[in-house]
Parts: C-alpha cells; sequence; structure tokens
C-alpha cells in the first residue's frame, strides 16, 4: 500500500524550484559590465563632452585598485584593499565625493587619468588614450549624425561638420585628420 504524503510532496517541488531559481540566478549576478560610464550625471553638470566609459576589467590588469580606490587621512590612503566590494566596478566616486565640486572632481580625473595614459604613451603603448575624444567617446547609435559617415580619407577637417564648436577644442583647429595616423 502506497500513502501519499502530500506536505512531503509539495516541500520537494518548493526545494526544487528554488534550487532552480537560485541556478538560473548566478549567471545574472555575477555578470558586470565591461564598461562603466564615469560621473556623467549629477556630479559634472557642466560638462561640455560625452562622458567616459570606462574599462574597469582592462584597467584592473594594467594597475593596482589603489591607485583609483582611496580614502584619505593625513595625506595617505588608508583603505585597505579588503574594504572594496569584489566585482562591482560601477560604485560611483560620488558614492564618497559627494560634496565635491564640479571642476575639482574633473580636476582630479583629468589628472589622475592622465598621469598614467601619458606615461603609457612615452612607454610605446599607443592604445593609451592621450586627447579628449581618446576618453570621451559617444557610443555607438547615440550620435545625433548618421553613425555610418565616414571622413573623406583624410581630406576633410573636424570642423567642417562640428562648425558650432570651432574655437573650443584644445588642438589646432585646421589639424587634418590623416587616416588614422599621426
Amino acid at each position: 500500500m502506497i500513502i501519499y504524503d502530500a506536505k512531503s510532496n509539495n516541500t520537494k517541488k518548493a526545494f526544487v524550484l528554488f534550487l532552480l531559481l537560485f541556478l538560473l540566478s548566478v549567471p545574472i549576478v555575477l555578470a558586470q559590465p565591461d564598461e562603466i560610464i564615469l560621473e556623467h550625471n549629477r556630479s559634472l553638470k557642466d560638462r561640455k563632452r560625452p562622458p567616459v566609459f570606462f574599462n574597469h576589467e582592462l584597467h584592473m590588469e594594467e594597475i593596482d585598485c589603489l591607485d583609483c580606490h582611496h580614502r584619505y587621512e593625513n595625506g595617505e590612503n588608508v583603505l585597505d584593499e579588503d574594504e572594496l566590494e569584489d566585482g562591482n566596478p560601477a560604485a560611483l566616486c560620488i558614492t564618497c565625493h559627494k560634496a565635491e565640486k564640479s571642476a575639482d572632481l574633473k580636476k582630479t580625473f583629468h589628472g589622475s587619468c592622465l598621469k598614467c595614459h601619458i606615461q603609457e604613451s612615452k612607454n610605446g603603448n599607443n592604445r593609451s588614450p592621450r586627447i579628449c575624444i581618446g576618453c570621451h567617446k559617444q557610443k555607438p547609435n547615440t550620435h545625433p549624425q548618421k553613425q555610418d559617415m565616414k571622413v573623406n580619407n583624410g581630406k576633410r577637417k573636424c570642423f567642417e561638420c562640428h562648425k558650432q564648436k570651432r574655437n573650443t577644442h584644445p588642438l589646432k583647429q585646421d589639424m587634418e585628420v590623416n587616416n588614422g595616423k599621426r
């Protein structure tokens, strides 16, 4: 004689359902974006360029965590790397730097980033961006113009299209685009 235990069967179903949901959620929880947006809204309200899309994983291969993440006391970085949350590159700087002035924060970003990028360039790493548009990029499909617009083999100048910003670019205004070379 088989005795049917409905309570035990419901418990098994609940356990299997829980286990299935848990296993399906693991990849979602562990997935982290390759790129994060650095301070694109609240803290840099006066920005004139697109935000910086920062590849956290790429930088982790090259530099130490404490080169960017810090908590200073008496001029010394006292942050313990163990305090950093693993796999959470999306932690925004403004989490701690709430009272920072926009101009100060922008100056800090440029100083911290360019210090390494310029040195990398001197060491022969040509992949390391050194000019504004190397980091401040429009994401694909966000530019108001056609995405497949091409510069005509280096014969057109940037400001033939971008006239409204003519005198704001830090580089020479009549700089020729040279087929991706300098």
